[in-house]
């Protein structure tokens, strides 16, 4: 039983690891409002994540993420008609309609088959990560690592839904500007952080994104990254670590870590516009497995 993993580029999987991987990514796009036009860009096609924070902090309107379209998701899907079958991952279906196009796109397929007299298809399950970037990235990895040792579908699935508990997602935000711009938070709060120079932290709760603390001064935003994966992670075995271009951040982070857990596998991502249009730049964070870990398929 052949079983292809694909994934929305939310997970923010770069090209060639998703490739690496064997996952094909469906890109998800941003709409910028310029010169009293919306312009629509594909990510990684008309866009490149740097391009995406240079027009954001200039741009006059904020812009917003747009998911794939179901005809993207069917694109993909008939790419891999080779296989038995597919799971499709997706961002949190409570931040963006991913895995509602990701789903339609499964019917649509079908609808094309009997209209054309019948015939074979991949059986095709979209998989709602509830979750983004870093969290969504080892949901993927993981399921990616099952299909390459004979998994079946319904297998990949189940294990996917127990993983998808003990995920731990936590970003920190360098400046309330882009959240207060995004209409997620009130007034206040934006500017009183704005004032004192504290640094929201954020989590995935169920799907939904919610603020879980504060951190007093941006220098200490590793110490709590650190002292938080070290009392969460479950073997502190593997981290995801992302960031809005602060990359010599992430390795800074990445080698802290490192320098406590010399065996830790990391990955560091640079987000993309589905988060990065709540976050704006200078965003950190950092996904883990809590719990007993993630153990690897044998």
């Amino acid at each position: 039983m052949s079983v292809k993993i694909i994934a929305d580029s939310g997970c923010d999987l770069t090209i060639e690891s998703a490739e690496k991987a064997g996952i094909d990514l469906v890109p998800f796009h941003v709409l910028f409002c310029e010169n009293g036009i919306v312009r629509d860009y594909t990510h990684n096609k008309d866009i490149t994540t740097e391009q995406f924070y240079s027009k954001l902090v200039t741009a006059q309107e904020h812009p917003r993420a747009a998911q794939p379209s179901p005809h993207e998701f069917l694109r993909a899907y008939k790419q891999n008609s080779k296989y038995d079958e597919i799971i499709c991952l997706t961002v949190t279906s409570k931040m963006a309609g991913m895995f509602n196009s990701a789903s339609m796109a499964a019917e649509l397929y079908a609808d094309e088959i009997m209209k054309n007299g019948g015939g074979a298809m991949p059986v095709i399950r979209a998989f709602d990560t509830q979750n983004c970037s870093g969290g969504a990235t080892l949901l993927a990895l993981h399921a990616a690592e099952m299909a390459k040792r004979g998994r079946n579908a319904s297998e990949i699935i189940a294990a996917l839904t127990k993983l998808r508990a003990r995920i731990a997602t936590f970003f920190v935000l360098n400046s309330f500007v882009y959240i207060h711009r995004s209409g997620r938070v009130g007034g206040l709060k934006p500017i009183l952080g704005s004032l004192f120079g504290v640094k929201p932290v954020f989590t995935f709760s169920n799907g939904v994104v919610r603020d879980t603390d504060v951190i007093k001064s941006g220098k200490k935003v590793n110490q709590w990254l650190i002292e938080t994966f070290r009392k969460k992670s479950g073997d502190h075995s593997t981290a995801v670590i992302y960031h809005a271009m602060a990359q010599s951040r992430a390795e800074k982070l990445e080698q802290e870590l490192k320098g406590l857990y010399p065996e830790l596998h990391t990955m560091i991502l640079s987000v993309g516009a589905v988060v990065g249009v709540f976050t704006g730049p200078g965003c950190i964070g950092l996904s883990f497995i809590t719990g007993e870990g993630c153990k690897k398929e044998r």
